[in-house]
C-alpha cells in the first residue's frame, strides 16, 4: 500500500471530561507519535490518541485505526488495577516472535492468514504485511481482544487493561518492523545465498530475527502454497550440518514449513482433490510416516517433505502434520461417507498404522484418544439405525453389526 494513502491523525484533550479534538496531521508515524507523546510531556494535553487513516481506493472510504493511546481517556481504571503488574504472556516485542507467541497468532488469525495466504512469521517481518494488516482495523483490534479475554479468565487484571498493554507491546513491535525496512536492515537474500547469510548471522544477538525477516522476503514473490514449499525446500537444501549457520538456517525454514502445514487451508492445496476425508488422511498418514505418497497432481514438495521425514529431519514440520492428523480425526465428518465397510477399512488401516509412528511427533495416547472418539460415534444408536436400515435381511443385519 502507497504511503500517500496513508495519514496519521494527532487527538489530544483537555481535563478528565473534555472531548477529543484534532490537534495535528503527519505523514510519518514516529513524528505522530512523537508529537502526542510530547503534548503529554508539555502538560499541553491530559489524553492523546493517534489515529491512523488509511484510504481503500475500492471503496473510496477511509479505514480508521488507533494505534497510540496515552493519558486520561475513556478507558476508566481503579487506580488499585493500574498498579498491578501485568499478568501478560508476552512483556517486550522480542516475546512476540517466541514459539507460543506465534502459535498463539496463528490460532487468533487464521482465517486472515489463509485468505492472504501468508504465515505468521512472514507477517510479523514484513513492513508491507503489516501495514495491510494495520489497515483492516477490526481483525486487528478482535485479535488483540480474543488474547486479552481469555488472560483476564487467569488474572485479577481488567480486561481493558490487558488490551491498553497489548496495544502498546503491538504498536511497539510493528514500529519496529517499519524502523527497520526503511533503514534496509533487514538482508536480502536469494536462491543460493542463504548458506552465507546464515553463518554471517549465527554470532548476532538478532541473528534468527534478521534470518527469518530475509526468508519471509524470500516468499514474497510466492503466490500459493505449494510455491512457498518449494522455496523452502530449496533453501534448505544449503543448510549443511557443518557450516557454522547451518543449524540456524534449518532451524528456521523448520518453523516456516511447520507453518504452512498447520493451516487446513494449506494442506487442502498441497493435496489436491480428494475424493473423502479418508483419502486424504491416507495422503497425511503417508506423508508424516515418511513413505511414497499415492499418486496426485502437484504433490512434488510433500514428496520431496516425505524424504526429509524419513530422514529424520525436519522435526517441527513433523509435529505439525501430526496435529492436523488427530485434529481430522477428531472431527465429526465421516472418513468415507458413502460406505460403512470402506469407512472401517480405512479407520482400521490408518491406526493400525499410525500406532507405529514415532510417539515424539504422535503419542499413543493421543491417537487412541482420537481413534476412541471417531468410533464411538459409529456405534451412536442413531448411527447404527441408519446403518442397519441399509441391510435387508437379519442375517445381514447381524453381519453388519458384528463387523462393526
Amino acid at each position: 500500500m502507497a504511503s500517500r494513502e496513508v495519514h496519521y491523525e494527532i487527538f489530544r484533550r483537555q481535563g478528565v471530561r473534555g472531548s477529543w479534538s484534532l490537534h495535528d496531521l503527519s505523514n510519518r508515524r514516529e513524528s505522530a507519535i512523537e508529537l502526542a507523546e510530547e503534548l503529554m510531556k508539555s502538560g499541553r494535553a491530559t489524553g492523546v490518541k493517534v489515529v491512523k487513516e488509511t484510504y481503500d481506493p475500492d471503496t473510496g472510504d477511509y479505514l480508521s485505526l488507533r494505534i497510540f493511546e496515552e493519558g486520561l481517556t475513556k478507558l476508566k481504571l481503579q487506580p488499585a488495577a493500574e498498579d498491578l503488574a501485568h499478568a501478560l504472556p508476552c512483556f517486550k516485542p522480542d516475546d512476540l516472535y517466541s514459539y507460543h507467541a506465534r502459535a498463539t497468532l496463528a490460532r487468533v488469525l487464521r482465517d486472515y492468514l489463509a485468505r492472504h495466504k501468508i504465515t505468521v512469521t512472514e507477517l510479523i517481518h514484513r513492513a508491507d504485511c503489516l501495514e495491510k494488516f494495520e489497515a483492516t482495523g477490526t481483525t486487528y483490534q478482535h485479535a488483540v481482544q480474543k488474547v486479552a479475554v481469555a488472560q483476564a479468565a487467569s488474572t485479577s487484571l481488567p480486561v481493558q487493561q490487558i488490551i491498553k498493554s497489548l496495544n502498546e507491546l503491538a504498536t511497539k513491535a510493528i514500529h519496529r518492523v517499519y524502523r527497520d525496512a526503511r533503514r534496509n536492515y533487514f538482508p536480502v537474500a536469494g536462491a543460493g545465498e542463504f548458506a552465507a547469510l546464515a553463518d554471517r548471522l549465527v554470532t548476532e544477538s538478532d541473528g534468527p530475527y534478521l534470518l527469518n525477516a530475509a526468508l519471509a522476503r524470500y516468499l514474497a514473490p510466492c503466490t500459493n502454497w505449494s510455491d512457498k514449499l518449494s522455496a523452502l525446500l530449496a533453501a534448505m537444501a544449503e543448510a549443511v550440518p557443518e557450516r557454522p549457520g547451518g543449524a540456524l538456517l534449518l532451524e528456521s525454514v523448520d518453523t516456516l514449513i511447520a507453518e504452512v502445514l498447520a493451516g487446513s487451508a494449506a494442506i487442502h492445496e498441497l493435496i489436491g482433490a480428494s475424493a473423502n476425508l479418508g483419502q486424504a488422511l491416507t495422503v497425511l498418514a503417508d506423508l508424516f510416516l515418511g513413505e511414497s505418497l499415492r499418486a496426485g497432481a502437484n504433490r512434488e514438495g510433500l514428496r520431496a517433505l516425505a524424504a526429509h521425514f524419513a530422514a529424520g529431519r525436519l522435526g517441527e514440520a513433523r509435529t505439525a502434520i501430526a496435529h492436523r492428523i488427530l485434529a481430522e480425526l477428531r472431527r465429526p465428518r465421516r472418513l468415507c461417507p458413502a460406505s460403512l465397510n470402506e469407512e472401517l477399512d480405512t479407520s482400521r488401516d490408518l491406526a493400525n498404522r499410525l500406532v507405529t509412528a514415532d510417539p515424539r511427533y504422535l503419542g499413543n495416547e493421543n491417537l487412541v484418544a482420537a481413534f476412541t472418539i471417531r468410533s464411538r460415534r459409529l456405534v451412536a444408536p442413531d448411527a447404527l439405525a441408519q446403518h442397519l436400515a441399509e441391510a435387508a435381511t437379519p442375517d445381514e443385519k447381524i453381519t453388519l453389526l458384528l463387523r462393526i
